[in-house]
């Protein structure tokens, strides 16, 4: 073993291993007959640190983490269990589609959620990715967005429901994870379908009068705005904004509800942040 009066010619940063045991250790103290020797090896010390492994989707680093991205569906495979056995996740489904004609509803943004803490194992995890609502044809409603999920081996899936396509043409916009725009005194398009909490989205905007405008659907952060008039012209609703996160390691905005149409005047109103 080493010891206090080994004073290594290299100082601190040595490494000394004895050899019929494997132990390894480092000098983190070289004051000449009082060395400090830190076990590093698989003695009575700290063992070094191991780190999960796993594949699937875009892979990149930030700092000490893994981000693993998939943008359509794919298999998350823990190969080697180390250290940390906790992942953050962010899920978030398919937006729904704007509403049909001229005075469509905007569509709401696809559920969103996310948490910290979530333990895994070695095992496979399904990713589904959910697409995005189509748009409505003339006179009709937006499609709603697809869910998205993480499922498998030691955890309850984990689901975000799909965005409510727009409303159109005096029909309310649908329920999703946010809520569908509507027009012309429809019924308010609710959001976190999911009934989760935190909730997944907010709902649509409202259409507070009879002027041919459609609000905005509902975004991960707030309400979709309200459709309204300027003069004798109507006006869309602005979408709902989405969420900012960093777990891809800059600050992202995601999900924001889609911007209602107008007749006539064509003042849209813009998609929400994200």
């Amino acid at each position: 073993e080493p010891a206090g009066d080994t004073n290594p010619s290299g100082g601190v940063g040595t490494i000394w291993l004895r050899q019929t045991t494997g132990v390894t250790y480092c000098c983190t103290d070289a004051t000449t007959d009082a060395n400090v020797w830190t076990n590093i090896g698989d003695g009575t010390g700290a063992k070094p640190y191991t780190a999960t492994v796993a594949t699937g989707g875009t892979i990149t680093t930030d700092g000490n983490f893994k981000v693993h991205v998939f943008n359509a569906s794919g298999t998350f495979q823990v190969t080697t269990l180390g250290d940390a056995t906790t992942v953050e996740y962010l899920v978030i489904a398919g937006g729904g589609g704007g509403g049909g004609r001229y005075m469509g509803g905007g569509g709401g943004a696809g559920g969103y959620r996310t948490n910290t803490g979530l333990a895994v194992t070695a095992t496979s995890y399904t990713v589904t990715v959910g697409a995005g609502g189509a748009a409505g044809t003339l006179g009709n409603l937006g499609s709603d967005g697809v869910n998205s999920s993480l499922s498998g081996g030691s955890i309850s899936a984990i689901n975000a429901t799909g965005g409510g396509g727009g409303g159109s043409s005096d029909v309310a916009g649908r329920t999703g994870g946010s809520g569908g725009g509507t027009n012309q005194l429809a019924a308010i398009a609710a959001g976190n379908a999911g009934g989760y909490d935190p909730v997944e989205g907010y709902a649509g905007g409202d259409s507070a009068s009879s002027h041919y405008g459609g609000s905005g659907g509902g975004g991960a952060s707030e309400v979709g705005g309200d459709s309204g008039n300027a003069g004798a012209n109507p006006t869309g609703g602005h979408g709902g904004d989405g969420r900012a996160s960093s777990i891809t390691g800059a600050s992202v905005t995601r999900a924001g509800g889609g911007g209602g149409g107008a007749y006539s005047s064509n003042i849209q109103g813009d998609g929400g942040a994200g």
